[in-house]
């Protein structure tokens, strides 16, 4: 950070999307604040958007959906679990062969 003061930046934003990012920055061991400041330093670094704004971040339903069912099932204990990563591409492998 430079020597310079700081200074105030007040922004309009939906309450909705303010409730969701305070509880989001605090999930995160932050704050709203300090997540708006490292956007300005990043913005300023990268002279722009520090990422691609070209598309939305949103899942797809189906996504969330899949994330959902994976996360419950970590939760209750019945994932599957894998002894190494080349089991789990024998078994996409299996799966795509038996759509087929």
């Amino acid at each position: 950070m430079s020597d310079s003061t700081m200074e105030n930046l007040n922004v309009k934003i939906d309450a909705e999307d303010k409730r969701l990012f305070s509880e989001f920055t605090h999930e995160m061991g932050t704050t709203p604040s300090n997540a708006v400041r490292m956007f300005v330093r990043a913005f300023n670094e990268y002279r722009g958007f520090p990422f691609d704004t070209s598309r939305p971040y949103r899942l797809s339903a189906e996504a969330l959906r899949s994330y959902e069912e994976a996360d419950a099932a970590i939760t209750n204990g019945t994932a599957k679990r894998y002894e190494t990563f080349g089991d789990i591409l024998s078994e996409i492998d299996d799966e795509i062969a038996a759509e087929r």
